[in-house]
């Protein structure tokens, strides 16, 4: 057990660790794959005859046993709480109360759920559990800034995903309005790049920048068309005045429009996250963690200052152009299968 579970207090909201280890802990337990095994954790005898979904009560024995959490009894109202989210969101099925006896957390519960390919190579599917914090710290890894100098002379950068352990996905304006720098530093990685190795789509405002060292993905990460009014998250790199290193930043909003064609042609989606100069190229994230899009400009009306409309490629754009740019790489795109 991390000393980070050692010392939180009862008295907290749960960490972003700790609900992370819970909710693991909690597939596994009603995992019904996993009955007879985690009986004996929990000190509950089987029944030989049949699986019965287990107790949240018994939950807190396993918590305990399997050295997850300290006097789990303790945190049995939000450890409840967390359970009913879960089944809120079809991750867990409540099965009922049942005959536990206990008051504060007497409900059983089954893990039934299907996963996707995509899913089940990460976590990010826990994002509706877990809430905007998870969605930040899971995503930020893959977040990087891409830095580069003006004709002027002038310091300039964007953002980018990374979606593939050799490459980067960004806006096209992002890499064309500047001189990329040749070596930058991508998850602590030297990183070399040469003016052959960024691809630029022709039409569409997408560009995917080769590497030659090894980054890493996020685990999980897919990408999924944005849907109207559902709540989304700008992560980026936007310029911070008087700060000495690029600041990651997440600005809530929701999809106001899931299609609008540009006067270039190009099919874009608004949203109302608030993406300043140095998000273009970052991904705007759906609360269910799909990544819906990427940045690309505000269309701030002229004459109303306080009601700018946000503009972002789709993801369905976004795999079609990089098919379409011929590198031999695909950005996750979900088709539940």
């Amino acid at each position: 057990m991390s000393s980070q579970t050692e010392r939180h207090s009862i008295l907290a909201p749960l960490g972003i660790e700790l609900r992370t280890k819970l909710a693991l802990a909690a597939i596994e337990f009603f995992n019904p794959r996993s009955y007879t095994q985690n009986c004996a954790i929990s000190g509950r005898t089987p029944d030989l005859n049949t699986l019965r979904p287990l107790a949240a009560f018994d939950f807190l024995a396993y918590l305990e046993n399997k050295n997850i959490l300290q006097e789990p009894h303790k945190y049995s109202q939000r450890i409840r709480h967390l359970l009913e989210q879960m089944a809120s969101n079809d991750i867990l099925i409540d099965m009922g109360h049942g005959r536990s006896g206990n008051v504060l957390i007497p409900k059983h519960y089954y893990f039934l759920k299907e996963l996707t390919k995509l899913q089940r190579s990460g976590i990010f599917w826990l994002a509706p559990v877990l809430g905007a914090d998870f969605i930040f710290h899971y995503a930020a890894p893959g977040i990087v800034q891409i830095s580069g100098t003006k004709e002027n002379g002038d310091k300039h950068a964007g953002t980018g995903i990374v979606f593939h352990p050799h490459h980067i996905l960004t806006c096209r304006h992002v890499v064309c309005d500047m001189k990329v720098d040749s070596q930058q530093t991508f998850q602590g990685v030297e990183c070399t790049i040469e003016d052959s190795s960024i691809h630029t789509h022709p039409k569409l405002d997408v560009a995917v920048i080769h590497v030659p060292q090894c980054l890493q993905p996020v685990a999980g990460l897919a990408f999924l068309s944005p849907i109207i009014a559902q709540s989304v998250f700008t992560i980026g790199y936007p310029r911070i005045p008087f700060t000495r290193e690029p600041v990651l930043t997440m600005q809530p909003g929701a999809v106001t429009s899931e299609s609008v064609t540009a006067l270039s042609g190009e099919d874009l989606f608004l949203y109302s996250a608030i993406a300043r100069p140095g998000n273009s190229g970052g991904p705007v994230i759906s609360n269910e963690g799909y990544i819906v899009g990427i940045a690309l400009q505000d269309l701030m009306c002229t004459d109303d200052a306080f009601s700018p409309h946000y503009a972002g490629i789709p993801s369905h754009e976004l795999a079609k152009a990089v098919d379409e740019l011929g590198i031999g790489v695909q950005i996750p795109f979900e088709r539940f299968k």
